[in-house]
Parts: C-alpha cells; structure tokens; sequence
C-alpha cells in the first residue's frame, strides 16, 4: 500500500523516504505530474534515476522536450534535463534515441558570448544513447571528444566520452587522438585515452613508449603506466618502466607507479625492479619506496630492501 500521505507535500515525503525506496519512487512518480518547481522536480528526477519506473517514461519525455523549448533560460546548464535522462535511461524505448540524440547535440551559451555550458547534457545523451544504440552513441562520443566546448580543467565531456568510447570497444578515436598534434590537446584527454587503450595490438604499444616517455606531465605519465601495467596482454614496456624507476626526478609520477607495482603485486615487475629499487639513493624516492614497502615486510626480500635503503641514507 502506497504511503502519500495528503497532509504533506510529495516533496516533503519524498526527503522523508530515503529508507523505503519504492516507496519514495512512488512518490517521485505522483511529483511528475504535478505543477511543481524545479527542484522539486530535479529531486523527483534523482529519485527515478536510483529506482527507474517504466511507468515515469512518458512524463519525462514530456518534461525533457518542455525544458528544452528555452532551456538556456529555464535549465542552464541542463542539470534537470541530465537527470531526466539518467530517470528514462533504465526505462528508455528504442524510439527515444531521438531524444537523447537532442540531448547529445545540445549546446547552450548563457548569456550569449559566455563559454558553452551543457556538456554534462550531452554526456547524458551519449551515455543514455550508448544504451539503446551503440553505433549511433560511438559517432557522438568520437565528436565530444574532439570537440572544442571542453572544460580546460576536468577534460569534460571529452574524458568521459572516452569512457563510453572505451565500454563500447571503440578503441581507434581514442588512438587516434593521442596522435593529433593540436593546441589544445588536454593531459587529463590524453592520460585517460592511454589508460584505456589496454586492448590494442602490442605492435603499437612501442609507438606510444616513445610518444609519450619523456612527457613532463605526471597526469599523462601516469596513463602511460596504466597502459603499461595494466595492457590485456600481459606487462608491457618494461625496459622503459626500469630506466624511469631509476633516472626520473618526477617524483609524484614516480609515487604513482610504485603504488600500481606495490599494490597490485606486480610479480612480473617486481623482481625485476626490486634490485634497482633496493639500491636508490635519492632521499625522495628512498621515503617513497620506505612507505610503500611498510605493508609487506613480513617478505624477507622486502624486508631486506627496506634495511638496505634505511642504510642508504644514512
């Protein structure tokens, strides 16, 4: 039995169902059809994209398209159409990639010579898309990331559009922008795009090595090292991975890739490295690995290395 309760607000009850949550999807149902504020319809939203019901669909088609009608006024940024998209998602029929192909080519200026602000809109479109036709999403997720509406600080949407890329087993946009010799290529862009191209040939690993081995930036160096560490095939690179533990002085790249061997167990790295690293000299690189080896010195060969950069820096 439903638990609306007609001497409170649906929003009230909705913030008071957090523990029943079919409940408070019941509630968030009843919300959408009523003339409500957009908070209390962004909270209804929030609610459905945690518990879908089939039933929601077709009101939040119709709030998406009326939203849409002004929404550089009415929704900037699109916050509520985004989480429309989230709520229809799980429901979604294959007539609404149409909407969320709208989503997806979404771009909205507020006010008008200002930067382009409803990049998260159009992740929710490529995302919701991605779902009920990949190919179609896979075209969209290659032009956001390339596109020239990307936050110079987080790399979205072009971060996450490398995701869905990723999760759609479309790996050549992402090759393909590692290689794109532009202005405006973005280190968050391009470590993400690294670390996700775990499954390509080995043949072509070589060619990223030497692209981006000497990179001055630990982001990008760090997606170096996913590629590397984490490749489908098995350690790749390891000769380049020995000489950087030994020579570098990026010691925030350096951190990273100690804590990836160290905590991953890394045994067709560490043996290898083990001697190089039991040796070092560098007082901050001799603290770092002190650290990292703190959990496993109940290993005597780690226990040894330990001892011996102890005396090291003495």
């Amino acid at each position: 039995m439903s638990k609306i309760d007609s001497s409170k607000s649906l929003f009230q009850q909705l913030k008071g169902l957090h523990e029943e949550p079919d409940e408070q999807a019941s509630v968030a149902v009843a919300m959408l059809e009523m003339d409500l504020n957009q908070q209390e319809l962004l909270a209804a939203a929030q609610v459905l994209a945690e518990k879908p019901d089939p039933g929601a669909r077709p009101r939040l088609v119709d709030l998406f398209y009326e939203f849409s009608k002004d929404g550089e006024v009415i929704d900037p940024g699109g916050e509520l159409r985004s989480w429309i998209i989230r709520a229809l998602q799980p429901v979604a029929k294959p007539v609404d990639s149409a909407l969320f192909e709208t989503a997806a080519l979404t771009y909205e200026y507020l006010p008008p010579g200002f930067e382009e602000q409803a990049g998260s809109l159009r992740l929710a479109g490529v995302g919701a898309l991605a779902h009920i036709d990949d190919e179609l999403a896979a075209f969209h997720a290659s032009r956001l990331l390339v596109e020239k509406s990307t936050d110079p600080m987080s790399g979205e949407p072009a971060v996450t559009a490398a995701r869905i890329l990723s999760r759609l087993d479309r790996s050549v946009p992402l090759y393909q922008y590692l290689y794109h010799d532009r202005q405006d290529t973005l280190p968050e862009i391009v470590s993400e795009c690294l670390g996700l191209l775990t499954s390509i040939s080995v043949s072509l690993v070589p060619g990223l090595i030497d692209r981006f081995s000497a990179s001055d930036n630990d982001l990008i160096l760090a997606g170096l090292f996913d590629l590397l560490l984490g490749h489908d095939a098995g350690l790749q690179g390891e000769d380049y991975l020995i000489s950087f533990l030994k020579d570098t002085k990026r010691y925030d790249a350096y951190r990273y890739l100690i804590a990836m061997i160290i905590a991953e167990r890394r045994q067709d790295l560490l043996p290898t490295a083990l001697p190089v690293l039991r040796f070092e000299r560098d007082k901050e690189k001799v603290f770092i690995l002190l650290d990292a080896f703190e959990p496993m010195k109940t290993d005597p060969e780690i226990s040894a290395a330990v001892e011996q950069l102890r005396r090291n820096i003495q």
